[in-house]
This record gives C-alpha cells, structure tokens and sequence, in this order.
C-alpha cells in the first residue's frame, strides 16, 4: 500500500514552486524606492526615502514639525491639543501615515510609483 501517490507528489510540487515565486515576488517588490508624501495647506511635498531632513509646516493651530530620518518619518512635534500625531512615532512601510487632523497635516509613507499595495 502506497502512501503518496505520483499525483500527490506532483501537487506538493507545484504547491512548493508557487510559494516560492510569490516569495520573490514579495521580497523584490519591497526593494523599491519608497516616498514620504507630506499634504498640508501649504501644499503637497514628496521626499524620496532615505533622506535627512526637517519640514516645518504652518497649519491653523501652530506649527508641525516633520522629521525624516534614513528610510523612517515621524511628526517630531506639533501645536495640537492632543498631540496624538506626535505619539504615532515613526513610520517606514508603505501605506502607514500620521495625521494631524488640527494642523491638517497627513504624512505618509507610498511606493515611488504611487502604488500602496498590489492585490493579485
């Protein structure tokens, strides 16, 4: 009596290939260049990551300062009440994004070409 049949053996085989292709995908997909995107009034600003930098941003309530540090950004301090955008801390992967909804300031992280995420 055979436990594993030709079949079951071509399948675990595919099964195998497959998961390894989507491993290469996913990791040369997270070797592109990623860009901080900074909304205020002001405008918008776009930091190709890594960088070292400071951005000052005037909103309704103060001042927002923005830090961008090697592949990392933060909301480093700001005039709001509850200061819940300066407690985010830092933010480095694709889609993460710190709002300061007093100041009107959005600052997230994206994919160079403009795309967050790709379903397949």
């Amino acid at each position: 009596m055979k436990i594993v049949k030709v079949g079951d053996l071509i399948l675990i085989g595919f099964f195998l290939v497959l998961g390894a292709g989507s491993g290469v995908l996913f990791w040369t997909r997270a070797g592109t260049a990623n860009v901080c995107v900074i909304k205020s009034i002001e405008g918008v600003q776009r930091i190709v990551l890594p960088a070292d930098t400071c951005v000052t941003l005037i909103g309704p309530v103060g001042k927002t300062v923005v830090e961008v540090k090697g592949k990392r950004v933060r909301v480093r301090e700001s005039d709001c009440l509850n200061k819940i955008c300066v407690r985010t801390g830092w933010i480095s992967i694709s889609g993460q994004m710190s709002v300061c909804a007093p100041n009107r300031v959005i600052v997230q992280i994206t994919q160079a070409d403009g795309v967050d995420g790709i379903t397949r």
